[in-house]
């Protein structure tokens, strides 16, 4: 698939290293009617870009600019990747982690001064504090990235937390030597079963060192509308 994602940074690059945050969102639909900006539907594609003629491109990476700003104010470079490729199919977990994992090894690049970025973002990048952020299915594939990238590891960098936000549970992950919070949505009513649970269940208390945490957010529904959720 294209590698396509929406970046925040500091305006002022120069007083990082700064650390950097992916969040991947869920399965939405891709594509979206010119007529009727408010109702997504799903193409199977390979691309970011929705394949149909004459439709527009969903915009799910964009959905998380409030909080990409919120955290490029404090101090962090933000990043919200596009899965649109990944979704309108059934699991692919597993490779959203490794679209992840992919995205990840570009910044290594750019933070080393190599690839088209490399001059804006070279030595600014705190690559031993990255913070992965998903939702739904995207917090499936957060919660898989540590494990796989132990794996194949990326010199240099260490994620260091992950924040799955009702998190489904296809693979039975297991979050090893990272900071783990997982939230659970009362209202839930797409991953009705809150199997995202099974996430922080099987991973506290196994592993020394780092933090744990579950909080069960009465009010809230699946897809976190701001205005259901205050």
């Amino acid at each position: 698939t294209t590698l396509y994602g929406v970046v925040r940074h500091p305006t002022a690059l120069a007083e990082g290293p700064f650390p950097l945050v992916l969040a991947l969102h869920g399965n939405h639909g891709n594509c979206r009617s010119p007529s009727d900006p408010t109702d997504d539907f799903c193409s199977t594609s390979e691309d970011h870009e929705c394949a149909l003629p004459g439709q527009l491109t969903a915009p799910n990476a964009e959905g998380y600019d409030y909080l990409l700003d919120t955290l490029a104010a404090q101090g962090y470079v933000t990043v919200s990747i596009s899965g649109n490729a990944m979704n309108c199919r059934e699991d692919y977990i597993l490779e959203r982690a490794r679209l992840v994992i992919e995205h990840l090894r570009r910044w290594s690049d750019w933070q080393a001064g190599a690839g088209d970025l490399g001059g804006l973002f070279a030595g600014t990048l705190d690559l031993g504090r990255v913070g992965l952020v998903g939702h739904s299915r995207g917090g499936d594939a957060v919660s898989n990235v540590p494990q796989l990238l132990a794996e194949t590891p990326i010199a240099g960098l260490q994620v260091v937390s992950v924040f799955a936000v009702a998190p489904t549970d296809f693979h039975d992950v297991v979050v090893r030597d990272t900071n783990l919070a997982v939230l659970l949505p009362s209202c839930d009513g797409d991953v009705s079963n809150l199997m995202g649970h099974r996430h922080y269940d099987r991973s506290v208390g196994s592993f020394d060192g780092v933090e744990q945490a579950q909080v069960l957010y009465v009010g809230a529904n699946h897809n976190l509308d701001r205005k259901s959720v205050v």
